[in-house]
């Protein structure tokens, strides 16, 4: 490609803090730009942070260092890196395009206001500044206050003591911005940055519904009730309860794959990727060695970790958890604190008196999760972990996390001795090795942001586009039994409703906004097999029929309402498949001049004759007869079943 095509993109990296610049052809997407941008700082795409900085501010002309950190603007907008851009138009010359962190830990310099000291933490750029002090008020230090020696950390506190009597000029900061909100242009060097306020002025302080130090208080009471016991004595009880999520028989309203990104992503990746050449001969070598008979399992587990080293970030060997020996680990240590992202049980044969290896494994990741929770990490990470399982034949890859309970996703079950024909295993079984591969990889390189990620007890997507633009939220409550939740917009407070769903009528949900009787639908995405629906959140004004009933409201009315909503609805040429009572909102004051009634859950909503029910239809919720689990959804079943919510009041 001629070289005078290719566009100079100025980059600002913040650790170390230097202006680089990096030549990219112009139809380059912004993934292109990350890993050319990567590879100047000589690390890897997922090792790094990059944002687009919105447009208008100017470089100096001598470019240096100093005179970037003088002349930057102290207030700016990082803007989440677009799916595609145009480089010709969107950047000029003499501006700065572009910022980039690495993922490892910055040292932040945090003063507690209650405690008096001046702490230094480490956290990344993309952490929320909750994380510095779950449950506190976050001030940015207004002014600039040194702190290198120890004589001008013991004025700083002393100094900011003083100042903090008097609140004039302090802006307190919304817990859920992230470092990189507060300070665009980098954390300054041996400076106070932070100031934290531990004691709350009010009960109106607390979030009402799962705040991180809720999560801490529920974490304690499960170590409380479960102590700490063999993995291979807890295996050979099969009927772990709650004690553990893993599906036998208990299960999360929201698996592993909704509360991390990269198990997300692994989910996706057993079941859909293309593997490569390479997966193919990776997995025909743990194939032809896995199905091997072995006279003992010690020799099964050598066989296996030779295999995975290859597949791995490293070579999987035994640790010791709590004086309990596993069968092969990977881990990561942050401030002196070992993180598992990896870890594998290994049983010869399925016949015997070994325990059940699913269970096994989730006792040992358990354990050492106790012992992070001992340590005194964050109470907000959900210490995302790969667990795999080696039995005789079969190769079991699962994904787990820890909430207040550790949940684990199986993922695939992969028969390595299948026929050498039965092509649909054989790429089944290197498919689940790309999948592995790619995972593991992206665990290591993001778990020292992950240690300080807050809300872990949420699933893991925090923007939505609205209008062409990203904008950031924080979760508020959930809806108990449902992946249902609310959130508040990061920049406006403005209340949202998100939801994730593996079904979703985008078009009749739009359809009956626009007819007036459907809150405003704002986004409604793809996350590989979920939707992330963001709606507005109309609670002030409208109660579901479920609430208005139990509260005794007048439903006089009420039904018209919903007939007329259908009738429109059907006329359109949609159905809704799921008229009930909690679906049906109904206005909290009659006297309003808004909607008499809203529809909402438009997951089996579609067009007439080609919307069905979902096999999984629950067989206890009163429908008409012929509405039953894959039939097709008529619109006489949506009328029926407003008469058959209201005869219930």
């Amino acid at each position: 490609m001629n070289t005078e095509s290719l566009k100079e993109l100025n980059v600002l990296s913040l650790n170390p803090f230097e202006l680089i610049s990096v030549s990219v052809s112009p139809s380059s997407s912004p993934t292109d730009a990350k890993k050319g941008i990567a590879q100047e700082l000589d690390s890897s795409a997922s090792g790094i942070w990059l944002w687009q900085v919105s447009p208008g501010v100017h470089l100096p002309e001598s470019r240096s260092t100093g005179d970037m950190r003088a002349t930057l603007p102290e207030n700016a907008h990082l803007q989440e890196l677009p799916r595609r851009w145009n480089l010709g138009v969107m950047f000029a010359d003499s501006e700065l395009h572009l910022v980039v962190a690495s993922r490892q830990p910055s040292n932040v310099n945090v003063f507690d206001v209650h405690s008096k000291k001046l702490q230094s933490r480490t956290s990344t750029f993309a952490a929320s500044v909750e994380s510095l002090a779950p449950g506190a008020r976050v001030y940015k230090c207004p002014m600039a206050v040194t702190c290198r020696t120890g004589a001008e950390r013991s004025a700083a506190i002393v100094t900011i003591a003083a100042l903090f009597q008097d609140l004039d000029g302090w802006t307190e900061l919304d817990v859920s911005q992230r470092i990189i909100d507060v300070f665009p242009w980098g954390l300054p060097a041996a400076q106070v940055h932070f100031v934290v306020h531990t004691e709350n002025s009010s009960d109106e302080d607390v979030a009402a519904l799962p705040t991180p130090m809720d999560l801490a208080t529920r974490r304690k009471k499960y170590f409380r009730s479960n102590s700490s016991k063999s993995p291979s004595s807890e295996a050979k009880n099969t009927q772990p309860g709650r004690a553990m999520m893993i599906g036998r028989p208990n299960e999360s309203i929201l698996p592993p794959s909704l509360l991390n990104e990269t198990l997300s992503n692994l989910r996706h990746n057993v079941s859909y990727m293309s593997p490569t050449t390479q997966d193919f001969i990776d997995f025909y070598t743990l194939r032809n060695q896995m199905i091997r008979t072995f006279a003992k399992e010690v020799d099964r587990r050598t066989a296996l970790i030779d295999c995975l080293s290859t597949i791995l970030p490293s070579r999987p060997e035994p640790g010791v958890i709590s004086s309990y020996t596993n069968d092969g680990q990977l881990a990561i240590t942050i401030s002196n604190i070992m993180y598992l992202y990896y870890l594998q049980e290994v049983k010869n044969e399925l016949a015997g008196n070994s325990g059940e290896p699913n269970i096994e494994v989730t006792r040992y990741y358990i354990e050492q999760c106790g012992r992070c929770y001992a340590a005194g990490v964050e109470q907000h990470c959900n210490f995302p972990a790969i667990l795999l399982c080696q039995l005789g034949p079969y190769l079991v890859v699962s994904s787990a996390v820890f909430t207040d309970v550790p949940i684990v996703e199986q993922l695939g079950c992969i028969p390595l001795h299948a026929h050498s024909t039965n092509m649909s295993q054989i790429e089944a079984g290197a498919r689940a090795i790309g999948a592995l591969r790619a995972a593991s990889k992206d665990l290591f390189n993001s778990y020292p942001s992950l240690v300080t990620e807050v809300q872990g007890d949420f699933p893991f997507p925090r923007s939505f586009d609205l209008a062409g633009l990203s904008k950031r939220f924080r979760y508020t409550s959930a809806f108990d039994g449902k992946r249902v939740y609310r959130a508040a917009i990061v920049d406006s407070g403005a209340p949202v409703i998100v939801k994730y769903t593996l079904k979703y009528s985008m078009a009749a949900h739009k359809f009956a906004n626009d007819a007036g009787f459907a809150p405003k639908l704002l986004d409604c995405k793809r996350i590989h097999e979920w939707w992330m629906v963001v709606m507005e959140d109309v609670s002030t004004d409208y109660v579901t029929i479920e609430q208005a009933k139990a509260d005794g409201h007048d439903l006089h009315g009420i039904q018209d309402s919903v007939n007329t909503a259908l009738h429109a609805l059907h006329h359109a040429n949609y159905v809704h498949g799921d008229i009930r009572d909690v679906n049906v909102l109904v206005r909290r004051d009659s006297n309003r001049v808004t909607a008499p009634v809203m529809l909402v859950d438009w997951d089996w909503a579609g067009i007439c004759g080609e919307a069905v029910y979902p096999v999984t239809l629950n067989p206890a919720v009163l429908r008409p007869s012929g509405a039953t689990a894959g039939a097709v959804i008529q619109a006489s079943d949506d009328l029926a079943m407003v008469s058959l919510l209201l005869s219930l009041e």
